[in-house]
């Protein structure tokens, strides 16, 4: 049968790992319908063997990057040369949730809504600890985040040019971002099923809260930078401008939770890493959050009322209570936007490092 979706793996040493992602892929009830592409993101050596395993019983193919350039790029190369009707992405030690889901999937987005073509559609997420098995948290379809679990049109992404950014960390935050600023709201669907088990296996080589630091934080940020200069680039969007200013509030809103979190964090790993280097870190994420305020909400403030803010700030705290007890140490919201307002960013650096 002709191949309906394209399945993108990228892969840097996951030889141990990539069997049973593999594995969940060839049970699916629809897997006559499926290539999967590896893209070999610098690995030691390439993944002929598992390839030969698995051809009986998938369509599946390897391409090779000379070098390792991470996980944005390497997605952006299954995309440029893949040729299916619908895109989906796996990680190369993650497991679909059962043989169901991306049928499940693939059904939802063929079906349209009311006479439109449905452009993406996000299933729900499980978080499983790797190192004990424990199944985690759901993380629930309208996440408008995630990469896994979810389907993609591809002549939607194609038309609107949208694009990886050039990031290992986050730049699935910034493709979700574009591709629902790029969509009717109608034409984003949401199924209510888990389709997906995400492994949460940390980085081994780095202590977790530092990679939670002086990464994943630098990784978002810049990756919402990179929405929002798209977005001024290109003017391929379908929001309002409404919609997009509070979307700029929820932006810096949630710059302000990721301040309150670093006190946290500081105390925890202050012992393991270099005062220069933690000091570089500290000034390199404010000087992002003076980037992204320039880029956001420094261009609507003139238009912000405190109920919008209020409304955003409100979604943003129930977000953190909900995910257990957060520190409240540090300035306060409107000191915190005073310091951008006023062009003082570097003041901000002297307070969470003194």
């Amino acid at each position: 049968m002709e191949k309906q979706i394209d399945i993108i793996i990228p892969a840097y040493n996951a030889h141990q790992t990539i069997y049973k992602t593999l594995s969940s892929i060839a049970s699916q009830t629809i897997s006559d319908l499926l290539t999967v592409t590896i893209v070999n993101d610098g690995s030691e050596r390439d993944y002929s063997e598992c390839i030969q395993c698995f051809s009986p019983f998938l369509d599946v193919r390897e391409i090779t990057l000379n070098k390792n350039v991470g996980c944005g790029m390497a997605r952006q190369t299954g995309l440029d040369n893949t040729n299916a009707k619908y895109i989906m992405f796996a990680d190369a030690d993650d497991v679909f949730a059962n043989p169901f889901s991306i049928f499940s999937l693939y059904a939802n987005i063929e079906k349209g809504n009311h006479g439109k073509e449905i452009n993406i559609v996000y299933g729900s997420i499980q978080e499983v600890e790797i190192k004990t098995g424990t199944i985690k948290s759901v993380i629930p379809a309208d996440h408008g985040t995630w990469l896994f679990g979810s389907i993609y049109r591809r002549n939607f992404i194609e038309t609107n040019e949208i694009r990886f950014n050039n990031s290992s960390r986050g730049e699935d935050v910034s493709f979700n971002k574009i591709c629902k600023l790029s969509s009717d709201p109608e034409q984003v669907g949401l199924i209510n099923l888990v389709t997906y088990f995400w492994t949460d296996a940390n980085d081994k080589r780095i202590n977790s809260q530092i990679f939670r630091m002086l990464y994943a934080k630098v990784g978002y940020i810049e990756n919402m930078i990179y929405v929002y200069n798209f977005l001024e680039k290109k003017q391929k969007h379908v929001y309002s401008a409404d919609a997009l200013k509070l979307d700029a509030i929820s932006n810096f809103v949630s710059l302000y939770f990721q301040y309150l979190e670093l006190f946290e964090e500081l105390d925890d790993i202050r012992k393991d890493v270099p005062s220069e280097e933690l000091t570089d870190s500290v000034n390199r994420i404010v000087d992002l959050y003076k980037q992204l305020y320039d880029s956001t909400y420094a261009k609507y403030k003139n238009t912000i009322s405190e109920d919008d803010i209020s409304f955003i700030y409100n979604i943003n705290l129930e977000r953190m209570l909900n995910r257990g007890s957060f520190s409240i140490k540090g300035i306060s919201f409107f000191d915190f936007l005073n310091i951008f307002d006023t062009g003082n960013h570097e003041k901000l650096k002297n307070i969470i490092l003194p």
